[in-house]
Parts: C-alpha cells; structure tokens; sequence
C-alpha cells in the first residue's frame, strides 16, 4: 500500500503542469470513449446477426453470412480496450516518472488505434455489402454506419491527435531534466538513455505476455468445439504456451532486478530465454489467424509491433550489459542528485558539526542558494526524479 506522502508525491508529478494533466486526462477519457463505443458496436453486431437469421432465408444466411467474422472483430475490439487500458496505465507511469519515450510509445499506439478503425469499418462493409447482394434483394441489412463507426472513428482520431501535440509539449517541458541526473557527459547520457529503453521495453512485453492470453483462451475454446486431430494438437500447443508465459514472467523479472544490480550472467540468460519468447508468440499468432482468432489487420497492427519489440528487447538488452562497471550506479539515486546538482546550481553542503557522515548513513540535506538568496531543501525542487523513480 502506498503511503500519503507517496500519494501526494505522484499527485504532484501529475499536476506538474497543464500538459501533464491534459495528457493523463485525454487517457482517461480515451477508455470511456472506447468502452462507450465498443458497447455500442457489440450491440450493432449482435442485431445484424439476429436480423441475418431471423428476417431472410436460412439456406441465403448460411451460405454467404459471415458470422464468424462478426464475433471476431468483436474479440478484436475487446483486445482494444485492454491495450487501451494498458495505454493509460503506461501513460500515467510515464507522467509520474517523467519518462519520454514511454509517452511517445502511447502517442503511437494511440495513432495505430484510430487507423485500425478504418480498417474495421472497411471490413464490415465488404461483409455487408457481399451479403446485401447474395440475399438481400428486397430488405438490405443495414450496419447503421454513421451512429457507430463514424463517431468512433472521429473521436478516437482526434484524441490521438490532441496527445501527440501534448507528447511534443511534454518533450520540451521536462525532456532535460532526467539528464540533468548526469550533468553534461555524452556518453553516461546514452547509457542512461539505454537503460530508460529497457526499462519500457521490459514493460511492455509484459503486457504483450498477459495480453496473449486472452486470444489463447479464445483459440482452446475453438478447438474444444471441433476437437479432431488439429484441434488436438493446437490445445497441446496452448498448454505449452501458458506454462512458457509463466517462465517468461520470471524471466523478465529477473532481467529488471539484474538491470539495477548490473548483474551480467542473469541479464545474458534473459537474452538467451527471449529468443525463444519471441518465437512462441510469433507461432501463437500464426496458429491464432488460422483458426481465425484475430484478423490480419489486428495482426498486421498490433501483433507485429509487439513481436518487433520483443524481438528489439534482445538487442537493447545487449546493450545494457555494455553500461555495467562503467560507473551507471553512482548516477542511482539520491547521492547522485547531491553531487551532480554542484554543476549547474551553486549549492551549500550543511553538516552537523558534532556528526561524522559514513557511507551507510543518508547525506546531510543540502541548501540551494539563488541570486535571491532565498533558501530551499533540495527535495522540494519541482521536475526531479529521485530514487523512487528508478
């Protein structure tokens, strides 16, 4: 459980200024939106199949009906709304810790949801469209495009729009002020640049391993239904995959923890580990199209992205073990801060006289001292990340 003062900490960091705010802000309504329209949609399908049935010829309906595809992009749209929620919860963690290239992740995971709308729209309407033309010569079932797809499309197009403005306003408010951390070395920048990397990265694939689960329960239900040979084997398979997320959860946590203790064995056994990962999901996938689970458009969307990503994670990781030994840790926390805060800001160092400071014990605080000669702790410093943050 989160204390008050931790509370009040990341409260701060939210309202930190008006972009900040409008940015966690535009998330949240981001998921009302799209838990309002998806609601909407689901409704809209489950009319056109009843009406499909129920008001033209049953041997017409099953011939040229394509139901399987109605309730697959209603699977779809519900894996939206969990990457959306996902997309906020990043988003607001990347708010809180002032890290930028988590914002400009959700930016464009937002843009790729608003396109992959079109393409939704696009697909009921040839669905529609072929079956008007079979069995509907006197009654046309109607998709009711413009109270459904259409404001969906419009508004979760210009709310992706509004964060990528604020992204660029975030970028320019405090994308200088993590690296104030490291003072003006080049070369600790990078590697504090890489690290932040494998810090989003390990993140998201976390969320792409629970993420599977859910077409990996649609896929086993499918072949519990057609239970020959091949569905057989594909229920084998998922088991497998289920117990290799689970190995793939450990693994990733120990990549994070080995990060922070520049443990290289353990970081070089995730990368090892991670080649494997990214082949599982890239066969689930494969399995999940075929058995008509997901779409090539969510494939080609959102199931591609995440395996680059995964795959990238390997190499980025790679390059973290290059930042070990090379003096990254004395940049980690709060003794950082007191010493790097000496070159961009006269500082005072107050001690107690009677008091000998020792290398467990927590530094002095220290007194910043400007040209007005007002004085302030240095926790109190508006944008700085400590050691909470890392």
């Amino acid at each position: 459980m989160l204390s008050e003062k931790e509370i009040t900490k990341k409260w701060n960091k939210i309202n930190y200024s008006r972009s900040t705010k409008l940015f966690v802000a535009t998330s949240a309504i981001q998921i009302l939106m799209m838990a309002f329209f998806l609601v909407k949609m689901t409704f809209r399908d489950v009319r056109l199949v009843d009406d499909a049935y129920n008001k033209y010829e049953i041997t017409c309906v099953q011939k040229n009906f394509d139901d399987v595809a109605f309730f697959r992009m209603e699977r779809e749209s519900s894996l939206l709304f969990y990457v959306q929620s996902f997309l906020f919860l990043i988003g607001l963690d990347a708010v809180i810790r002032q890290y930028i290239p988590q914002i400009k992740f959700v930016a464009f995971m937002n843009i790729l949801i608003a396109l992959f709308g079109f393409t939704q729209i696009a697909e009921t309407k040839i669905k529609i469209d072929k079956f008007n033309n079979k069995c509907g010569q006197s009654l046309l079932l109607d998709p009711d495009y413009l109270t459904n797809d259409v404001p969906n499309i419009i508004v979760t197009s210009l709310l992706a729009i509004f964060l990528v403005f604020l992204t660029f306003k975030l970028n320019r408010e405090f994308g200088g002020l993590i690296y104030k951390k490291i003072g003006s070395d080049k070369k600790m920048q990078k590697m504090f640049k890489t690290r932040l990397l494998f810090i989003m990265l390990y993140k998201i694939n976390g969320f792409f391993i629970l993420f599977l689960f859910v077409p990996t329960l649609a896929l086993v239900i499918s072949c519990i239904r057609d239970f020959n040979t091949s569905g057989k084997i594909t229920i084998a398979f998922s088991a497998l995959h289920v117990i290799f997320s689970g190995i793939a959860l450990k693994v990733l946590y120990v990549a994070c923890k080995s990060v922070k203790k520049e443990n290289t064995q353990k970081l070089q056994q995730f990368i090892r580990t991670w080649g494997f990962v990214s082949l599982d999901w890239f066969i689930l996938l494969a399995v999940c199209f075929k058995h008509d689970i997901i779409g090539p458009f969510f494939i080609a969307f959102f199931g591609l992205p995440f395996q680059l990503i995964g795959v990238s994670t390997i190499k980025c990781a790679s390059k973290v073990i290059d930042t070990f030994n090379a003096g990254m840790r004395e940049y980690v926390g709060q003794e950082m801060f007191n010493r790097k805060l000496q070159s961009f800001v006269p500082v005072i160092k107050v001690y107690d006289s009677e008091h000998k400071l020792s290398k467990l014990e927590k530094p002095a605080p220290v007194v910043i001292i400007d040209r007005s000669n007002n004085y302030s702790n240095y926790s109190n410093t508006k944008g700085f990340m400590d050691q909470d943050d890392f």
